[in-house]
């Protein structure tokens, strides 16, 4: 077994399930609007993609793996913004890929990783969390799960006008300018911002995506927790 593992690569595999897919309508125009999020992701994460994410089952699956997970918050958010108002669950393992892992290629690819990624995505399909993660720290683990679930259960409760007002706003920085787009008052922008406590959200992924970075970093570097 260690020879097999010597041959192989230890990444980060990402699995993806659409919840409630069967209900989805236009399956066509789903598809193209995932496929396009992740042709995006792909291009825009480059540096921390090893094999692109892709849809391997019909519409209800993707898969991708990476080279490190520094970014595995913004790609997952990307996703779900893409397909919104339909959601999505992802689990993230670190681990093992031992089959065709030079094609980098996700359909080609297999291994103890892949394996246990798809074991927790069928977990996830039996419970409400929409993310998991197994890089195999059982504290460090729980802690990132528990954040990210909490973060997009809050964030899945925004009506599709406060998404719009606070999309808006991330991109321009003035509510001024947020207003005049989407023909309302400065103060209806004001008040959207403070009820969904967008700057309290903002900060924690902010803070989110920091330790994610130093997360990485120690996983690369076997384990080294000292940044923590």
């Amino acid at each position: 077994m260690m020879a097999l593992y010597l041959m192989g690569k230890k990444l980060f595999v990402v699995q993806g399930d659409i919840i409630d897919s069967r209900k989805i309508k236009d399956r066509d125009e789903f598809q193209y609007k995932l496929e396009s999020a992740c042709k995006h992701i792909n291009k825009n994460f480059e540096e921390d993609i090893y094999g692109n994410l892709k849809i391997i089952k019909g519409i209800d699956e993707i898969e991708g793996v990476l080279k490190k997970i520094s970014s595995i918050y913004k790609i997952i958010t990307m996703i779900q913004k893409s397909i919104s108002p339909h959601k999505i669950s992802f689990t993230v393992v670190y681990g093992y890929i031992d089959t065709a892992v030079g094609s980098k290629n996700v359909e080609k690819m297999d291994g103890p990783a892949m394996h246990k990624a798809a074991d927790k995505i069928m977990k996830l399909k039996k419970s409400s969390f929409l993310f998991d993660i197994d890089t195999g720290n059982a504290i460090i683990d729980p802690l990132l799960k528990g954040q990210i679930n909490l973060i997009m259960f809050y964030k899945a409760r925004w009506t599709p006008r406060r998404k719009q007002i606070t999309e808006n706003y991330t991109v321009h920085k003035k509510q001024a300018l947020v207003a005049d787009e989407l023909s309302i008052t400065q103060q209806a922008v004001s008040d959207s911002l403070r009820k969904i406590n967008w700057e309290e959200i903002n900060l924690m992924e902010e803070e989110l995506n920091h330790v994610l970075e130093l997360y990485n970093d120690s996983i690369l570097n076997e384990g080294d927790l000292d940044g923590f």
